[in-house]
């Protein structure tokens, strides 16, 4: 599980401000920093929505 911090914190001896984000931390930390309100899940991007969003290209001003 990955975490958005939003203010400044220290975890594992490592300091992170607001915005930083915590890799791979685990569960019991995770649900500590969350419901004291210094962080939030990150959105995991699902294989699926990858190519959503996408634009249809223009066609090129050349094409006669």
């Amino acid at each position: 599980m990955d975490l958005k911090v939003k203010g400044v914190v220290k975890h594992d001896g490592v300091w992170y401000r607001p915005g930083d984000v915590i890799k791979d931390i685990k569960p019991d930390d995770a649900k500590r920093l969350i419901d004291s309100g210094i962080a939030e899940t990150v959105e995991e991007p699902s294989a699926k929505g990858k190519g959503s969003g996408k634009k249809d290209k223009e066609p090129d001003e050349d094409c006669g």
